[in-house]
């Protein structure tokens, strides 16, 4: 197999793990926007005048927003390079790649595949 071969289907492989990551941290987002929104619904308001009601919806409305933009890029972050962290890290301490799957319960192509976009990133910084 050439290097630009194994180049491509590496990149195949990555962009595919990356899609499957992205569509898994959508959900996730949607999923935590309804449970915000089940949650403010269940609290009970107390009386408010009518005049007053139109600027507490837009109130709540501006922080469901704010929350959820804030968010989002942290869990997106922090689910991207979890397992790759934790790849980089059990390899670090000497584990082999079949340890490390097994450990992770991951594919052993997968593995081997972070480890060594791992090396190239560190090799091309």
């Amino acid at each position: 197999m050439t290097k630009n071969n194994q180049d491509e289907k590496l990149q195949e492989l990555l962009s595919h793990f990356i899609q499957e990551i992205k569509a898994e941290n959508k959900q996730l987002v949607t999923k935590l926007s309804e449970a915000k929104q089940e949650k403010i619904k269940e609290k009970k308001a107390p009386t408010i005048p009518n005049h007053l009601k139109p600027m507490l919806e837009k109130q709540e409305k501006r922080e469901n927003q704010d929350t959820l933009h804030s968010n989002a890029p942290f869990l997106t972050e922090h689910v991207e390079t979890s397992m790759e962290s934790k790849i980089v890290q059990l390899s670090e301490q000497g584990l082999s790649i079949d340890e490390i799957a097994k450990q992770l319960n991951k594919g052993k192509t997968e593995v081997e595949l972070i480890l060594k976009l791992n090396e190239r990133m560190i090799v091309n910084t």
